[in-house]
């Protein structure tokens, strides 16, 4: 069974569902520092991976007052119905389209903060 770690220690966090424009719901997890942030950090995670696997990382980017944003690819996390399965048709453009919503999410909750993407194997194809 997957085991995803959304909290770690004293850090703010939150997790929620994000509608996909291009259908189906995105796991999204935020870990915000206590006092306001430096940058916003949106972290994409690599195949065969989930998003909570990077609560530690977070930490350690709350801790230095960034704000996170990471969400489980689709096909990738506890809830996705087919394992690394990105759909029956156009599955690699819905997926690179959710990364995009949520970035813009990010951004969008925090507009006065530039943004960083951090990546691991799988989103570095993504662009």
């Amino acid at each position: 069974m997957l085991q995803v770690k959304p909290q770690v220690k004293d850090m703010l966090s939150k997790h929620f569902k994000h509608t996909a424009s291009a259908g189906g719901p995105i796991n999204v997890y935020c870990w915000r520092p206590d006092g306001a942030p430096k940058r916003v950090v949106h972290i994409v995670h690599g195949m065969a991976e989930h998003a909570g696997r990077y609560a530690e990382f977070a930490e350690s980017l709350t801790n230095a007052g960034y704000v996170v944003f990471a969400q489980d690819l689709r096909g990738h996390g506890a809830e996705a119905p087919l394992p690394v399965h990105f759909g029956d048709s156009d599955g690699w453009q819905r997926l690179v389209k959710d990364v995009a919503e949520i970035h813009t999410l990010a951004r969008d909750q925090h507009p006065e903060q530039h943004g960083l993407v951090c990546c691991a194997g799988l989103r570095c194809a993504i662009g």
